[in-house]
């Protein structure tokens, strides 16, 4: 039982390190790419429904730029930042595919990319 807590309470610290990626998502192929340190992730997906969430902290204090691209066949793929009281900060959308946000250096700001019954490809890059 310790041991299982103590798996816990390590799986927990590395999340809120913003070192681990929470993956709640059903489908039928999903195949992911690219690294967050890289600051560009992308996947392949088929019938893709759920989310994937990380604690994200930016070295710097300054505005950063977010572009969401791909080709969504069916369904749809958003993206969401949260700040620290988790106010949207950004949301990307097909529509709205690029936007921009000004960062407090060092706070934990939430990612999540949410996936709704969608086929294709994304990829999210920011700098």
């Amino acid at each position: 039982m310790a041991t299982i807590a103590a798996i816990v309470l390590l799986f927990i610290l590395l999340y809120r390190l913003g070192y681990l990626t929470v993956s709640v998502k059903r489908a039928a192929v999903y195949v992911g790419s690219g690294s967050w340190r890289s600051r560009c992730i992308g996947a392949s997906f088929t019938g893709c429904s759920g989310k994937l969430h990380r604690i994200v902290r930016f070295p710097e204090g300054r505005s950063y730029s977010f572009r969401l691209s791909g080709h969504v066949q069916q369904g749809s793929v958003r993206v969401r930042l949260l700040d620290r009281h988790k106010l949207p900060a950004l949301e990307l959308t097909a529509a709205h595919p690029s936007g921009i946000v000004n960062v407090e250096p060092g706070k934990a700001y939430y990612l999540y990319i949410l996936f709704e019954d969608a086929s294709g490809d994304f990829q999210l890059e920011w700098d």
